[in-house]
């Protein structure tokens, strides 16, 4: 058999006559062409029948062999070395040794052979020169390097001098330093090493430097988690002061509480200048009965101000610091500081502010607390008394007993020095903080114009005194090292001799870029170039074989207008016949492009002539291997190239919809109004990092359903995903940002064309693509459902590569309206509708609110779901009696089947404002869970409020309800009934007055929650609209004008007139200080219901 050899990573075999191609199988249908089929054969004897000599050539003596065989064969040129030997003969007898040795063997082409020759001479007559030369240039060596060993001892001398100065220096500096760091490792034992936790150090210096500075950014606060609390206010107490913040965020905790504060770039690490997290988990709240109103804890947005706590006598903060840019916890060990300690007694009333340190074993919690020497603070611990003491037995505190020596605001440089306490601590370190009472059993009084329990906790940049540094010690002198001088190595000197051939002529392709890939409409600029040698012309062809794909198709076409022969910078075209067929090669199918000589004993002797082919890579869906072989004839011996592949690249792109912050697929489930499916495109470009043309500009083209909704571009997002990356792109947008994904939206372009789709394009700058190639890309793309109809959403995109373009899959959702319905029934049991008919005064009956009917195969998740009925309160007496009943089947999370019209008011809370007339009932979460669960999506789901009225006055009466779905506010038909005048009454006695009727409560179950606030008409996330101008209605939850206005039920909330409440006093100054929400107090205690009940409670008290 014969070699089995490998191009490009395909297998070919060659043998010395033949050698056979194998091409990839192409995946696609075979292109029809029409060309003529001719034969190897055919093409050898139709050259030769028109050659001169036809008769001297026969087809049947032709060979075919491979270029490099027919270019095995060379002649031996001889080269006069004379000059050489006479100069080697002289170098020896000088005593140099002289080594031989023989070049690998010349072959250049003929016309190379004088030039060579040449070469060769010149090479001899230089290396004699360069060897008479070798002699002198050894007695100079030899003078050079005793010399080279005088000056060496010399410079030795002189170090050894030097360094013995410096090493005295460096003695009386080591010992310096000696002493300086005993005195250092002993500050450091008393401070760290030995530390009581129940004795506070007061050092001049702290021994540990402190490894990062707090950045002073006004608003570092990120987020709190964990409770409920409400953003950007203003501090309620100390006459309203921020401090050093921005704004406060307001928190009303309970015994026990724990949540969690996010500051972000709070602090830079001094060594490697990285920038620091700080997260504060709040826990183990204690709360007191005194002073009025609830507990509250303000979160100020400076992470220096740290807390300030109202009603809340102790608390524990774990204080963890992590590196901003990666969320690593933080190694290295630090000072934290907490004040102002105040401490106020007097008329037998105390109140002492408190913190704490929590030491624990070696390697974790605090490690020693410091106070300055100056300090007001008790160096010990002092108890701490009441309701505190059951979580701290023992804190840092003023004594007490004793005043603080005056009043120092909170801001004042001096409040560490005399008020604050230092805590060394390692990361994670809990820290408790509060207010005690000045002696056993008592709880913190209010102290004159103190109020007892209002402490500002402020974690201060500063320590309570300043820092030490570790002494540095001293670099020791280098001592002196003899330089050794090598000996002199024996001189040999090396000639080269050369041995030259002439070789023979074989067919030379050239095809730049091969082995890149090439992108289907593209074209490979290709050459193929024989020489025409030395013996006379009866044949010349030059041609290129372009192989079909295993299925037979041609993977590429030619346009000949664009084919041509030069030799050298000369046009020969019009000296062949150029020609295109299809044929077989070596029992190969190709296409095959040749050119042959019209007058080939015309042609001169020994000269190139090159064939220029440009195959254009067929757009046909297929990612082919472009597979040819460039060959030549002369005079009936045929010699070819090896292959030369280029690769179309594999374009993978796709698409798929996904449950936005999920994995989980939505292809063709169903979604409603206000739904959001995040499209998620894969941009492939990992086959086009090489290839022979440039990328000039990729992308993706969205044609999103612009009638059903929208894409916001600002919400498109773009990663970078390494191209082997196991991860699935169509896994949770977080999930793949923690696996290596990269952001890089800020690199594409994303523009919404509206019917013709958004396009995402990478930015080009100076021509090329900004993103790089080799990657895939996840692309995010929101889709907001924003018709309110029955239809369905088809969707599909396109990567664009240049101008080649490759679908990916559709996705197609179904869609269903949302349509709620009421009707006004006698009741849940009898449904005879009483819709336009008479009620008389006194008559029960029941409004029936229908919710809307959520589809079957649901693709979205139910976050809340309620109604809003605002009814006629001077028709209709509402006294919080409902029925709700399920219209559809659905499964428990334990597997408990519900059937439709089975009785779920269980699962449903309702909140009654009877001064507006304004009821809400909505879906409890525990419901929401339960319809999110995956039986319950594959089915419609819908319930029924019955909420059971009594007519109370005579009148024509409208009612409608709107529905919230996930925050899609939708409104039901409008029923209508008459209640006649009652006949006039006939005189009587005159009865005792009787007493008016009890305010309705609200209804014992569980509180519902609110519902999102529903924009006023000309609000921007509202369209205008189209048709005539309808009365303004207020939105769910929104105050009407008028005494219609929702807001929390009479019996509820209490109003202050006056918006007077009562009074909070901080902890500085004792001055008075009116707080509106502890004025609400009792209003706080209720549920808001919407938007509108919190606008009208703040409007009042502003008025």
């Amino acid at each position: 058999m014969g070699n089995r050899r490998t191009f490009g990573g395909r297998c070919f075999m060659h043998s010395s006559r033949e050698q056979g191609y194998s091409c990839r199988h192409g995946r696609s249908r075979t292109r029809a062409r029409s060309v003529r089929v001719s034969t190897l054969s055919g093409l050898l004897i139709a050259a030769a029948a028109t050659s001169h000599y036809a008769e001297a050539a026969t087809p049947q003596h032709a060979t075919a062999v491979t270029n490099r065989e027919a270019s095995n064969h060379r002649e031996r040129v001889p080269v006069d070395s004379s000059v050489l030997d006479n100069a080697v003969a002289a170098a020896e007898e000088a005593g140099v040794r002289v080594e031989r040795k023989t070049a690998s063997p010349d072959v250049v082409d003929p016309d190379s052979v004088r030039e060579r020759q040449e070469s060769i001479s010149r090479s001899y007559r230089d290396q004699a020169n360069a060897l008479g030369s070798v002699a002198e240039k050894a007695r100079n060596e030899r003078e050079r390097h005793t010399k080279q060993v005088a000056e060496s001892e010399a410079r030795y001398r002189q170090a050894s001098e030097t360094y013995e100065s410096e090493k005295k220096a460096y003695d009386a500096a080591k010992s310096d330093y000696d002493a300086r760091k005993a005195a250092y490792d002993a500050h450091l034992k008393e401070q760290i090493t030995d530390a009581n936790p129940d004795v506070a150090l007061t050092p001049g210096k702290l021994v540990h430097e402190q490894p990062f500075t707090i950045s002073e950014n006004r608003n570092s606060l990120f987020s709190v988690e964990g409770i409920e609390n409400h953003p950007g206010q203003a501090n309620q107490f100390d006459r309203h002061n921020n401090y050093n913040s921005d704004s406060v965020t307001h928190i009303n905790p309970v015994d026990g509480s724990s949540f969690t504060i996010t500051y972000r770039n709070v602090a830079k690490d001094k060594a490697s200048g990285r920038t620091l997290d700080a997260r504060i988990l709040v826990s183990d709240v204690v709360t007191s009965a005194t002073n009025a109103g609830e507990p509250a804890i303000e979160v100020f947005s400076n992470y220096s101000d740290n807390l300030a706590l109202y009603k809340v006598t102790a608390l524990k903060q774990t204080i963890t610091f992590t590196y901003s840019d990666t969320g690593e916890d933080y190694a290295n060990n630090y000072y934290v500081s907490f004040g102002s300690l105040n401490g106020q007694t007097g008329d037998g009333a105390s109140r002492y502010e408190f913190a704490s340190g929590t030491y624990t074993a070696g390697g974790d919690g605090v490690i020693a607390t410091f106070l300055n020497p100056e300090s007001e603070i008790s160096p010990r611990s002092q108890p701490v008394h009441l309701a505190s003491r059951r979580e701290v037995p023992r804190a840092f505190m003023l004594p007490q007993g004793s005043n603080q020596s005056r009043s120092i605001e909170d801001t004042d440089p001096e409040i560490m020095r005399r008020l604050g306490v230092t805590f060394l601590a390692h990361n994670g370190s809990s820290f408790w903080v509060g207010t005690s009472g000045g002696s056993d059993g008592r709880d913190p009084d209010d102290v004159g114009g103190i109020t007892a329990t209002y402490n500002h906790v402020m974690l201060s940049a500063d320590t309570v005194a300043p820092t030490e540094s570790m002494p540095a010690p001293p670099t020791p002198p280098k001592p002196p090292v003899r330089e050794v001088v090598p000996e002199l190595d024996p001189i040999v000197a090396t000639v080269e001799y050369h041995e030259l051939y002439a070789r023979g002529s074989g067919t030379v392709k050239t095809a730049p870029g091969e082995g890149k890939f090439v992108l289907p409409g593209q074209l490979t600029h290709q050459t193929v170039t024989k020489r025409t040698g030395f013996e006379p012309l009866r044949q010349f062809v030059v041609g290129d074989n372009i192989f079909a794909t295993e299925d037979g198709r041609i993977p590429v076409s030619v346009d000949m207008s664009s084919v041509r022969v030069t030799s050298g910078s000369r046009d020969a075209s019009d000296s062949f016949r150029l020609s295109q067929e299809e044929t077989e090669f070596l029992g190969k199918k190709v296409l095959q492009v040749r050119a042959e000589a019209i007058d080939p004993a015309s042609l001169p002797i020994n000269t190139e002539f090159t064939l220029h082919i440009a195959p254009m890579a067929l757009a046909d869906g297929k990612a082919d291997d472009l597979v040819d072989a460039g060959f030549g004839i002369v005079n009936g011996r045929l010699d070819y190239t090896e292959p030369h592949t280029y690769h179309e690249p594999s374009i993978e792109p796709h698409k798929h919809g996904l449950v936005p912050g999920t994995s989980t697929m939505v292809d063709g489930r169903t979604v409603t109004v206000g739904d959001t499916i995040e499209y998620r495109l894969l941009l492939d470009t990992s086959q086009l990092v090489d290839v022979a043309e440039p990328i000039t500009r990729f992308g993706m083209l969205d044609d999103y359903d612009e009638r059903h909704g929208h894409i916001s571009t600002a919400a498109v997002r773009v990663l970078k995903l390494p191209a082997d990356s196991d991860i699935a792109p169509t896994a949770p947008w977080d999930d793949l940002t923690r696996h290596g994904a990269e952001d890089v939206t800020d690199t594409f372009d994303v523009t919404d064309a509206g019917a013709q789709g958004i396009s995402i394009m990478a930015k080009v700058v100076d021509g090329a693509p900004l993103p790089p190639l080799g990657f895939k890309y996840a692309i995010s793309l929101p889709y907001t459902v924003s018709a309110n109809a029955d239809g369905e959403i088809r969707n599909s995109a396109w990567e664009i590569v240049n101008d080649h373009k490759v679908q990916t899959e559709t996705v197609v959702n179904g869609m269903k309206g949302i349509r709620p319905h009421k009707d006004i029934v006698v009741s849940a049991k009898d449904q005879s509708s009483l819709d336009g008919k008479e009620i008389h005064r006194g008559q029960t009956f029941e409004y029936r609110l229908d919710s809307s009917v959520r589809p079957s195969h649901y693709a979205g998740r139910t976050v809340e779901w309620s109604v809003f009925d605002d009814y006629d309160e001077s028709h209709d007496r509402y006294d919080g009696d409902f029925t709700v009943l399920s219209r559809s089947d659905f499964v428990l999370d334990d597997g408990t089947a519900v059937s439709a019209g089975q009785d779920i008011t269980r699962f449903f809370a309702q909140k009654i404002d009877a001064r507006s007339g304004a009821v809400t009932f909505a879906a409890t979460e525990d419901l929401l869970k339960v319809l999110n669960l995956d039986k319950n999506l594959e089915k419609e789901q819908s319930w029924s409020v019955y909420a059971r009225m009594t007519r109370i006055a005579a009148g024509d009466v409208e009612n409608t309800f709107t529905e919230s779905y996930n925050g899609t506010w939708s409104d039901s038909n409008t029923v209508r009934t008459r209640t006649p005048e009652p006949p006039a009454p006939q005189p009587r006695p005159k009865n005792p007055e009787q007493p008016p009727a009890p305010a309705s409560e609200l209804s014992p179950t569980p509180e519902p929650p609110a519902p999102p606030v529903r924009p006023p008409a000309g609000h921007p996330d509202v369209p205008e609209a189209s048709g005539p101008a309808e009365p303004s209605r207020p939105s769910p939850g929104e105050p009407s004008v008028g005494p219609r206005s929702p807001g929390p039920a009479a019996s509820t909330v209490a109003y202050d007139p006056a918006g007077k409440g009562p009074t909070a006093r901080t902890g500085n100054t004792g001055e008075d200080s009116h707080d509106p929400v502890l004025a609400g107090g009792a209003a706080l205690g209720g549920t808001l219901l919407g938007y509108g009940i919190y606008r009208a409670r703040h409007r009042r008290m502003e008025e």
